[in-house]
């Protein structure tokens, strides 16, 4: 059982009326998806967004092809606006579903430096999934996501308890460990001590043994009496010799715990790692080379250490103060190197821990950073498409303008021939009435003068 993503690019664009150039668009970039092609995908789907921005098949189409490229909080926005744009309730529960997929792969993100957070997001990964499952009951993959979704938060569940015995079981380790430090320093302190005492006392020399005397002539040794032998008193046992024996008995005391320290070393298991991917099946994380865990080198530290006490054990019940010093402080020096390597081993997952949150907040900053960057790409686009129409809308009003402009000459050059025919009209009436004029005057003047009138009329 496997979340898995609904890769519906080749959709039908029945629920709008979709230009001819985007439904062109989106068949290009769905047969560059097909190929694998996602960058080219999602520029032609940018190009069809742009004639058709309400088209909520082209933002799934859009999520898709991000989910591909796991840029899952880019797929998650585009899910999420095809859901809140369309009005088919089969679309939308393909979003929720899609949703879900994005958000249970940010969980796998979160899981080895943050698994509380990977668990608040598993959380609404099932909410996603649910939703999907309400509205389209016939969304089987959504109700499997469900209880793998789940399964995974269990998984978590567990690996955290885990964790939490596993560090209160080395942080125990490490307080025994100092314990028995501190003990088998002040048992060292104790043996010096007591090597000052035995050498202060001088050895008692032993009695020389009394010359055999020769046999008196005439006697014979058969007839010789021997001297009754007179008791010895019991020795008393030195106060040093008492103290090493007491020293012995805390020595093997020690020794005993060393062992104890060991048996639980051997039975102690790692706290197990946040599987990165988990997707079931579930498997533990594969171990990274051969090198030896450090807990493995402390218990050789541990057992090195026991054959030391044990050697002074033996000394000391020998009375052997002074010889005994060596094997202590070597065990001293064997405790001290393993629980450093507890201790070094702690330091060392906390500065991986650290590392790894800080490589994870530079990621966030530079996905932020890469966002922040493609929004202002996408604004700036429109405005240089606004810039690049309002630079055509003024070229062509000046080629309006200069249309108009040409018009008007052409209509001034026009109403200027007009002119020039009226006035060659009115000067050609002029030459005409001017001719009959003075056609006029000749016929008024009288041939060959005047002749006189007679006054008796």
């Amino acid at each position: 059982m496997k979340t898995r993503i609904l890769c519906m690019t080749l959709m039908i664009f029945s629920g709008w009326a979709a230009a001819e150039s985007a439904r062109s668009l989106v068949q290009e970039g769905n047969a560059a998806y097909e190929k694998g092609k996602y960058d080219e995908a999602l520029k032609a789907y940018e190009k069809a967004g742009q004639t058709a921005p309400d088209a909520s098949e082209i933002l799934f189409n859009k999520g898709v092809a991000y989910y591909q490229q796991k840029e899952y909080d880019k797929a998650m926005g585009a899910f999420e606006q095809a859901g809140m744009k369309t009005k088919d309730a089969k679309l939308e529960a393909k979003s929720q579903f899609n949703m879900g997929n994005c958000t249970f792969h940010k969980a796998e993100s979160q899981m080895q430096e943050k698994p509380e957070e990977a668990l608040k997001t598993l959380g609404r990964s099932v909410q996603y999934f649910q939703h999907a499952a309400d509205l389209d009951p016939e969304l089987n993959e959504a109700k499997q996501n469900v209880e793998v979704t789940r399964l995974a938060i269990n998984t978590i569940q567990e690996a955290m308890k885990a964790q939490e015995e596993a560090a209160k079981k080395a942080q125990e380790l490490k307080e025994k460990l100092e314990k028995l430090i501190k003990d088998q320093q002040q048992l060292q302190t104790l043996t010096q001590q007591t090597a000052t005492q035995q050498a202060a006392v001088p050895p008692v020399p032993e009695p020389a043994p009394a010359p055999e005397q020769p046999p008196v002539e005439g006697e014979t040794t058969a007839t010789a009496i021997p001297a009754p032998v007179q008791p010895e008193p019991a020795p008393q046992p030195a106060p040093a010799e008492d103290s090493c024996k007491g020293l012995a008995e805390v020595q093997q005391t020690l020794k005993t715990d060393a062992q104890n320290i060991s048996t639980e070393m051997a039975q102690y298991v790692p706290p197990p790692q946040p599987p990165q991917n988990i997707t079931p099946p579930l498997r533990p994380p594969e171990p990274e080379g051969e090198e030896t865990p450090p807990i493995a080198q402390a218990k050789d530290h541990v057992d090195q250490a026991v054959e030391y006490q044990d050697t002074a054990e033996q000394q000391l019940r020998e009375s052997k103060a002074k010889e005994s010093l060596s094997p202590q402080g070597g065990a001293v020096e064997e405790l001290k190197k393993a629980l450093d390597l507890l201790n070094t081993s702690e330091n060392q997952d906390q500065q991986k821990q650290d590392q790894k949150q800080e490589q994870q907040q530079g990621d966030q900053k530079q996905e932020q950073q890469d966002q922040q960057e493609s929004q202002e790409g996408e604004q700036e686009q429109p405005q240089a498409q606004q810039q690049e129409g309002e630079q055509q809308q003024q070229q062509a009003q000046s080629q309006q303008e200069g249309e108009s402009e040409e018009q008007q000459a052409q209509q001034m050059q026009n109403e200027g021939e007009n002119e020039g025919e009226d006035e060659g009209q009115d000067e050609t009436a002029r030459e005409i009435l001017n001719e009959e004029q003075e056609h006029k005057m000749m016929l008024m003047q009288p041939r060959g003068g005047y002749k006189p009138v007679d006054k008796d009329w």
